[in-house]
C-alpha cells in the first residue's frame, strides 16, 4: 500500500480523503483513503 501525502483543512472536510490514484504495486488505480493520525 502506498502511502500519498496531502494537505486538508479538518474544519472544512471533517470525514476522511478518499483519492483515486495509481497504484504502483498492483499497476491500477486504487482508492487510498486517509489513514487514522
Amino acid at each position: 500500500m502506498g502511502r500519498y501525502t496531502t494537505q486538508k483543512n479538518c474544519r472544512n472536510t471533517p470525514n476522511r480523503l478518499e483519492l483515486k490514484k495509481f497504484c504502483p504495486y498492483c499497476y491500477k488505480h486504487t482508492i487510498h483513503g486517509e489513514i487514522k493520525k
